[in-house]
């Protein structure tokens, strides 16, 4: 797939910031009320600014993991887990971007509440892939003209809001409100280098990513303050809203899963592929729509994706400090860490922070038994010369 056709490689640091902060889907800008309903709104407040540091520090990793241009997340993926690794996780991308672009349908749906909700649900579905063909240079074009749009309704909605937020009493930090605050964002953050692989230089891209970053936890802090009833009122300007923010999202949606078809299928053509993931996504809305299993299956990719994660930044980590171990060795280490974490996904599908953490233990001790076994190895070389140069 070419996607050069639709975009060059000396994008601004805004260009690149705009579409993934224009394609913040609809459930981030619950997630502050739901934290702040939950916690306080000084703990969402604090968790939401966290969740987002680590966002931040996520995306600066994935982009530094790029040793070249011009290069997507799923091929970035397969340097450190192989070529099986890179096939199963673009796999796993690809289902979740689909299932994601159906729940967007059935939220904004849900929003609207309009009669026929099914039919204009599947229409927005068949909207979103027909406008896919116009590439990435017709969603970039897009969210120049939406982001604006979003900040102002953001700003006027929080300073006009009636809700009165308390905010003593409540200063502290949540674990469990900090991966609720990631878990919205963290596909994207992964898949960034599929797009900044168009930036100027890795600069822009680190500058990118930390305005999109800025962004997001503008949206997510301010959303706390914000009053969405507002749109009872103006009907017409919350529908609109909400069909530009679901637009915007799946079309994003689209281009990220198109990554993972070209890894899966390579030479495929773009506008085509486009609108077939853009089909699979309204089918599974029409069809199957968001029911337990699907829910269920959303949350193990979630574990799928964090387990990824963080086995990817730690074998970034040990691939910079150790330079001894062969690179086959260190991928078969990678992917048996992760295949543990989604085994754990799997069975806690609703746990994905512990999927995470038992893959990167799993790698540590692996690790460490590879070190020892390595050191002792070297010691005994040395005797061995020793005693034989004597």
């Amino acid at each position: 797939m070419k996607n050069n056709k639709y975009l060059s490689n000396n994008q601004s640091v805004a260009s690149l910031a705009t579409i993934p902060a224009a394609a913040i889907g609809i459930p981030h800008l619950f997630t502050g009320p739901h934290l702040a309903n939950a916690y306080g709104a000084g703990t969402a407040i604090c968790s939401l600014l966290v969740g987002n540091l680590v966002l931040w520090l996520i995306a600066i990793s994935v982009i530094a993991m790029m040793e070249q241009q011009n290069i997507n997340a799923i091929t970035n993926i397969k340097k450190y887990l192989g070529f099986v690794g890179s096939i199963l996780s673009a796999i796993i991308f690809l289902v979740g971007f689909i299932n994601w672009y159906a729940f967007e349908l059935d939220l904004s749906i849900n929003l609207i509440t309009a009669p026929h909700s099914l039919r204009l649900g599947a229409g927005l579905g068949l909207f979103c892939a027909l406008l896919s063909i116009g590439g990435l240079s017709l969603l970039k074009t897009l969210s120049k003209i939406a982001l604006p749009f979003f900040i102002a309704i953001q700003v006027y909605l929080t300073f006009t809001s009636s809700q009165h937020i308390k905010l003593t009493e409540t200063w502290s930090l949540s674990f469990p409100a900090v991966i609720q605050s990631v878990l919205p964002l963290f596909p994207i953050v992964m898949m960034l280098p599929t797009l900044f692989r168009y930036a100027k230089s890795s600069q822009h891209a680190y500058l990118a990513a930390t305005l999109f970053i800025l962004l997001s936890a503008f949206f997510g802090v301010s959303s706390i303050w914000c009053n969405y009833d507002y749109f009872k009122e103006t009907i017409f300007l919350g529908v609109f809203f909400i069909l530009l923010k679901t637009t915007c999202c799946n079309l994003f949606n689209i281009y990220l899963a198109s990554a993972c078809w070209e890894t899966i299928i390579p030479k495929s053509n773009a506008a085509k592929e486009h609108t077939i993931i853009g089909l699979c996504g309204t089918l599974l809305y029409t069809f199957i729509q968001i029911t337990h299993p699907t829910r269920i299956i959303s949350h193990a990719i979630d574990g799928y994706l964090a387990s990824l994660g963080g086995i990817l930044l730690i074998a970034y980590l040990s691939r910079a400090l150790i330079r001894h171990r062969p690179k086959p060795f260190e991928k078969a280490i990678s992917i048996t860490s992760w295949l543990v974490g989604c085994a754990i996904a799997s069975y806690h599908p609703s746990a994905p922070s512990i999927a995470m953490l038992t893959g990167i233990i799993f790698f540590l001790c692996i690790l460490f038994i590879e070190e020892n076994v390595w050191a002792i190895r070297n010691k005994l070389l040395r005797e061995t010369s020793r005693i034989k140069s004597l």
